[in-house]
């Protein structure tokens, strides 16, 4: 017989670190990279990241030609990683 655990998520402790890019495209990149070292999730200009989505965003980036790294990376974040999605499915 299975059983089920009910999980309660309190939104400060989903995303403990909190960052601001201020629209520089390095630092998106960076921070992207600290979410996959780290394996933690982070909140990047208001969006909360997971290491799965900070994988597929730099799998992406990598993947791409230069003018399309400048212009993903000139992306708000919530656009990065939808368009990194749509990317990832082709």
């Amino acid at each position: 017989m299975q059983t089920f655990r009910t999980v309660h998520f309190e939104p400060e402790n989903d995303a403990p670190r909190i960052r601001q890019t201020h629209d520089s495209p390095k630092l998106k990149l960076q921070y992207l990279q600290e979410i996959l070292e780290d394996k933690a999730s982070s909140r990047i200009d208001g969006v909360v990241i997971d290491a799965c989505s900070a994988q597929m965003v730099l799998q992406v980036y990598s993947r791409v030609g230069k003018g399309l790294q400048r212009r993903l990376l000139g992306m708000s974040v919530e656009k990065i990683v939808n368009t990194s999605s749509k990317l990832m499915t082709r």
